[in-house]
């Protein structure tokens, strides 16, 4: 499982859909486990976010952070 540096939206939209695929599973599928509509899915993937999300990634390179996401291996 590959680890993924985020310092983006897009950075953290890319991550989401190679984690998705690494799972194999589809939009579909992951949006009926957690329970919202696949759209909501696309959005995330696309980098479609708040801009809350965007301003949290500013503070963080402004600090020196950057966030890695390390998957658990599997569906917790």
């Amino acid at each position: 499982m590959a680890r993924h540096v985020v310092r983006t939206r897009e950075d953290l939209a890319v991550a989401m859909r190679e984690l998705r695929r690494e799972r194999g599973m589809t939009q579909e599928e992951l949006a009926e486990w957690i329970g919202v509509h696949r759209n909501y899915i696309g959005q995330l993937e696309r980098g479609e976010m708040s801009t809350q999300i965007e301003r949290t990634f500013d503070v963080l390179s402004l600090l020196g952070v950057d966030v890695v996401l390390v998957p658990r291996g599997g569906r917790d």
